[in-house]
């Protein structure tokens, strides 16, 4: 379900990133679905509802819809970070950006995958899923803030 839904979001949001939406606020749209998705897929231990198959359904969707989000804007940026530090535009940068964004991507599964088996053998489902909410609603208003601190900075830029 989360990769069906992965694959139907995220053609949508590079076309949304390309016409309509800045990059960042798409970054931070799908961090917030990321976030809400964990939130009910425990669900949390600070919510009054029970476990069931609709929630889950539910939070696999919104994932999807959300990582559709985050992967294809950082993707995106990472190329244009090289372009932008001085790397030809051409296919080899591509593979080194491709490459590099491929293995971080693999490891964080792998260490995610690993430190979420820890945290489910100690603390149980619903307790464990508290560090990876803690650390979505962190990236979800890392956005803002940069947004807020990039707005800061040309309202005291003065211009020549």
């Amino acid at each position: 379900l989360e990769g069906g839904f992965y694959s139907l979001s995220a053609p949508i949001w590079g076309m949304l990133t390309e016409k309509i939406l800045h990059p960042i606020l798409a970054l931070q749209i799908g961090s917030i679905i990321l976030f809400a998705s964990y939130i009910i897929m425990g669900p949390a231990p600070f919510l009054p509802l029970s476990p069931s198959l609709i929630l889950i359904i539910a939070s696999l969707a919104m994932y999807g819809t959300g990582y559709g989000a985050v992967f294809v804007v950082a993707f995106n940026g990472l190329l244009n970070a090289a372009k932008d530090n001085g790397f030809p535009n051409n296919i080899e940068t591509q593979g080194l950006v491709s490459g590099i964004f491929t293995s971080t991507f693999s490891f964080g599964m792998f260490t995610g995958s690993s430190v979420g088996g820890i945290l489910l053998d100690n603390f149980g489902f619903r307790m464990g899923s508290l560090v990876p909410i803690v650390m979505l609603f962190t990236v979800s208003i890392s956005p803002m803030i940069y947004m807020c601190c990039q707005l800061k900075s040309k309202m005291y830029t003065v211009k020549k």
